[in-house]
């Protein structure tokens, strides 16, 4: 039952705060520079980039988005959704960790189980032997974390498998650290341990990366940004924390190119979530109704005052570039 439920101060439903809600929250802020300060609004060029991929890999969007940000762009602001830490504090994003897809894939030699076993070089054993290494990479003393999604194998129980496969991903904020798993992956690559008895066949190992966006670290120009909102924020009631955030938005690929601040969206949670249990404990995603004026306001107060002092200063490129995923 995944659609749009009003509920009291909540609406639940696919993508309503994840990322429909980011997308309500750009036109009121946008709507409202433009009737309380509409000179403001007017001598900017305001560049809303709107991703049609959300939730699925678009390599092409980050792109696309650095073209149409020139020195003049004073910001990239993306609208995920907000977040609050343990004890209801607004949380803003400064960070995000890095994301490689991987697929591991063991080639063995098929055998007949019962006639020919020897001659078998089983896949599955050996695919066995990798995947502790693969999650032994996991580092949590440098937020650095491997997981193994999907494995799959063989093809009937009377035949030695000849391939096994498993799927995952590798995610780290620091850059230096994003660098060097990929390298621990990669070693991974050649032959196998498990071999056939009859002749010495052995399996072979091989890492492919299948898809990459790289981290967003903690930087001067997210962090004057977020100091920017800060400040608008304490005026509202609002006591803003940044965040340093595992998933992924549109801000990875842009915070080299012009500042960056994230999490500007309104509150929601269960992002992703269609299950609903009658004893509360199962919830689909639901975005607050009374979350959006109270933020769009802090949003439309620290966008003009980056507009009129022209911070941060030290732009790595230079109206203001507003991005969601």
């Amino acid at each position: 039952d995944f659609r749009w439920q009003p509920d009291g101060d909540r609406i639940y439903g696919p993508g309503t705060n994840d990322i429909k809600g980011g997308t309500v929250m750009i036109w009121l802020v946008l709507a409202a520079l433009q009737a309380q300060a509409p000179e403001l609004f007017a001598d900017l060029t305001w560049r809303v980039c709107l991703n049609s991929s959300e939730e699925v890999f678009s390599p092409d969007f980050g792109e696309v988005c650095r073209a149409r940000c020139d020195r003049h762009t004073l910001a990239a602001l993306v609208f995920e959704g907000e977040g609050r830490d343990d004890h209801g504090r607004p949380l803003l994003v400064v960070a995000r960790k890095g994301r490689v897809a991987w697929r591991v894939t063991v080639a063995g030699r098929g055998a007949h189980a019962g006639g020919k076993h020897a001659h078998g070089a089983n896949a599955i054993v050996q695919l066995g032997v990798v995947l502790p290494r693969l999650a032994a990479l996991t580092d949590y003393s440098r937020h650095l974390t491997c997981n193994v999604g999907t494995v799959t194998g063989g093809t009937v129980l009377n035949r030695v498998p000849h391939e096994a496969v498993a799927e995952g991903e590798l995610r780290a904020f620091s850059p230096e650290v994003f660098a060097a798993a990929k390298t621990a992956l990669r070693v991974l690559t050649g032959p196998g341990e498990v071999r056939s008895a009859a002749d010495g066949f052995a399996c072979s190992v091989r890492v492919d990366i299948t898809s990459e966006t790289r981290p967003w670290p903690r930087n001067p120009g997210s962090d004057r940004l977020f100091e920017l909102w800060r400040r608008a924020g304490e005026g509202g009631g609002f006591r803003f924390a940044p965040e340093e955030r595992g998933g992924l938005s549109d801000g990875n690929p842009l915070w080299d190119a012009v500042p960056t601040l994230d999490g500007l969206g309104p509150w929601g949670d269960n992002d992703h979530c269609s299950e609903r249990s009658v004893d509360g404990s199962k919830l689909p995603e639901f975005v607050e109704v009374s979350s959006f004026v109270p933020k769009a306001v802090v949003n439309t107060l620290a966008t003009a005052r980056l507009i009129e002092t022209g911070c941060p200063p030290a732009s790595p490129l230079g109206p203001a570039c507003v991005s969601e995923q």
